[in-house]
């Protein structure tokens, strides 16, 4: 579905002011892997039963990663519910929270001494997080409203942001430059422009930073960009690239897609597989800055956004990325790395149509009855329900056998898990035969002894 005009007005504030309807937060299950060739495979674990906290988190304005937390934007009419009658539209600010274990600390205002009344969602900060790039509009002498990207950066004393009175210098004034994506280390900026291209639609642009200063903007190429639109691009910690882009004419919306970084350029994109992607405008999509948790932001056609977090790892599986990147530290200090002794290969993950049984240690009821008493080993159970009544013994049926149940109490209700692994691959695995057998939002939680673990590094393969 060709939305060129729509999604144009909406590239940077597009949940701004022009969205109606309350946002809706909402926690679908997808598939836990995405594996795309022999290279690498990402992981995906959707983090289900974080519903409701992160209620203060309006993803119809965007989220980005920021030191241990998230920033968003939130406007005090709707938070604070002030009546119409004393604030027309109410203040847009941006605000800080820290985010530890899922759970959110005590916002505080990012800016610390100004507003800064900008989507998140635009935002790309540096590695060191001293320096980051936004979009926003400016009117021009036509009477035309177009987007720029500016640049922020902390003070010599690091005590406060200073942004930057005009924007980028191959920003023009004719056409719209907006959602910056800056390489880790600054070298280079990927953006979305409306520059003349033999793609149509939006597409992707790099500019490289130098001595001399931005290098014109170059498009990236037809592997990446289409004759649809591509928004919002993300360059993770290795680079690799993330963005969505409407041109998958089965889905007539947004999906995301993915293009590895080779150290010179990206691969041919790829589509995310539907353990991202959904019906609706799957938009945004951003890792943080260790690589350990990701988010996804998408939007139905009333304009309301639904948020899913996920635990999330990216690993690749033979040495071309490594050889890049040895390729690139050597051109930069003159000597080779030492060698690295090889990795095992990640296993490759169970294709759906294929599902193994569960694991003999979840056929016998007994097994699964009590919860390992190890204080040191973590193990993992699939949550498939909760309730705010205890129900002692009690029995399910998956596959037409029998399990016992174990349940512990959290966040003020009965969690109910089944089955007992060593290891989330297991784990999933029988969590999506529980899916399929009448639990949807069934998904993997970890334990170490009878206490519920929730640091994503534990979910690491």
């Amino acid at each position: 579905m060709k939305r060129t005009g729509l999604f144009i007005a909406i590239a940077s504030l597009m949940f701004f002011f022009n969205l109606s309807g309350k946002s809706a937060i909402s926690f679908k299950e997808r598939s836990a892997f995405f594996h795309s060739d022999t290279n690498y495979t990402i992981t995906f674990i959707p983090y289900v039963d974080s519903l409701g906290y992160f209620e203060q988190l309006n993803p119809k304005y965007g989220l980005q990663f920021y030191k241990n937390g998230v920033i968003y934007l939130q406007n005090t009419k709707e938070e604070l519910g002030v009546l119409s009658d004393y604030t027309s539209f109410g203040k847009f600010d941006t605000y800080y929270v820290p985010l530890k274990n899922f759970e959110l600390g005590i916002p505080e205002q990012f800016m610390n001494n100004k507003s800064f009344p900008y989507p998140p969602a635009t935002f790309s900060f540096t590695r060191n997080q001293k320096t980051f790039y936004f979009s926003k509009t400016q009117a021009v002498s036509s009477g035309k409203k177009i987007f720029s990207i500016y640049k922020v950066e902390r003070d010599p004393d690091d005590i406060s942001w200073v942004e930057s009175s005009f924007p980028l210098p191959f920003c023009d004034t004719f056409h719209s430059y907006m959602h910056p994506a800056i390489s880790k280390d600054g070298d280079f900026l990927i953006f979305v422009s409306d520059l003349p291209a033999k793609q149509g639609g939006t597409n992707l642009f790099k500019s490289v930073h130098t001595n001399s200063g931005w290098s014109k903007p170059e498009n990236i190429g037809p592997g990446v960009n289409s004759n649809a639109d591509e928004l919002f691009p993300f360059l993770d910690k290795f680079n690799n690239l993330y963005f969505a882009s409407n041109r998958n004419n089965n889905n007539k919306g947004f999906d995301i897609y993915f293009s590895q970084f080779n150290g010179k350029g990206f691969e041919d994109a790829i589509l995310l597989g539907h353990n991202i992607n959904t019906r609706e405008d799957d938009m945004i999509f951003k890792t943080d800055p260790d690589n350990s948790l990701a988010f996804l932001i998408s939007f139905n056609h009333s304009g309301n956004a639904t948020l899913q977090f996920y635990i999330y790892n990216f690993t690749v599986r033979n040495s071309r990325q490594g050889e890049t990147e040895k390729k690139q530290q050597k051109h930069k200090t003159g000597t080779p790395l030492p060698k690295q002794k090889k990795q095992s290969p990640v296993p490759r993950p169970v294709k759906k149509e294929k599902v193994s049984p569960p694991p003999k240690t979840v056929s016998k009821p007994k097994t699964v009855s009590k919860p390992s008493t190890s204080t040191q080993n973590v193990v993992f159970r699939v949550q498939i329900m909760s309730s705010m009544k205890e129900k002692k013994d009690l029995l399910i049926t998956i596959n037409n056998k029998k399990y016992k149940t174990w349940y512990y109490f959290y966040k003020g209700a009965y969690r109910y898990t089944v089955g007992e692994f060593d290891n989330v691959t297991d784990a999933i695995r029988f969590k999506n035969i529980c899916a399929k057998n009448g639990y949807p939002q069934a998904f993997v939680a970890a334990f170490r002894g009878k206490v519920r673990v929730t640091d994503p590094k534990v979910f690491r393969h």
